[in-house]
């Protein structure tokens, strides 16, 4: 089964998945990067710019499969960015 990678970022600052997530498919993959999202923000609730960070998902070849923006427009649900993306997010390699 494939093993996916969820980086989060502002496009400053980086947390980084080294481990990564062997996932069975696009569904998986898509709730996985909700939850890492929701848990982060979780943990600092009182931050005040989780408008600017993403979930980017690269597959294990390193290929961008995915990119959730942490708040959408209204601030309050986690959304789903279509390519072209426009967030800079690393690789795993």
């Amino acid at each position: 089964m494939p093993r996916y990678y969820l980086h989060c970022t502002d496009g400053q600052n980086l947390i980084l998945d080294r481990r990564g997530h062997v996932l069975t498919g696009e569904h998986e993959v898509h709730a996985l990067a909700e939850s890492a999202a929701t848990r982060l923000m979780r943990r600092l609730p009182r931050y005040p710019r989780w408008s600017e960070w993403f979930v980017c998902v690269h597959n294990e070849l390193g290929e961008q499969v995915l990119v959730l923006s942490f708040l959408d427009d209204e601030e309050e649900a986690v959304g789903t960015l279509t390519p072209p993306y426009q967030v800079g997010c690393a690789h795993h390699a």
